[in-house]
């Protein structure tokens, strides 16, 4: 199975369609994640759920711009087919169940004011 975008390449379209994220401190928690990222083989250990965690960042992030990344077909028919063990599914599905639960409207202003729901996701 193919791995996708490359994660330098993902941070960067972030980056050009969201680069207010960086200037808000109320961001911080969603931007460490895309600061953090590296290209990475993802049989490395932790790096399926480091891909899978970036790539709900960039959807999270970007889904109420002009310019969203187009990760969510990935996310959703690739990244979870390469989930073998019990351990790594349960952490990705609590991450996601997280994001649900948070509202991407602080993302879609250009300006978000809700700490919370960046930080509920991807602390």
């Amino acid at each position: 199975m193919k791995s996708g975008i490359l994660n330098s390449v993902l941070v960067e379209q972030v980056r050009n369609t969201a680069a207010w994220l960086w200037k808000d401190p109320a961001c911080a928690a969603l931007t460490r994640i895309f600061d953090a990222a590296v290209d990475e083989p993802l049989e490395e250990p932790g790096a399926l759920e480091r891909a899978l965690r970036l790539r709900l960042a960039a959807h999270y992030a970007t889904v109420a711009t002009f310019v969203p990344t187009d990760v969510d077909a990935h996310i959703r028919h690739h990244m979870w087919m390469l989930v073998a063990e019990g351990e790594t599914f349960a952490r990705a599905k609590a991450c996601i169940d997280r994001c649900v639960s948070s509202s991407t409207s602080a993302m879609s202003i250009g300006s978000p004011t809700n700490e919370t729901a960046a930080s509920m996701c991807f602390t």
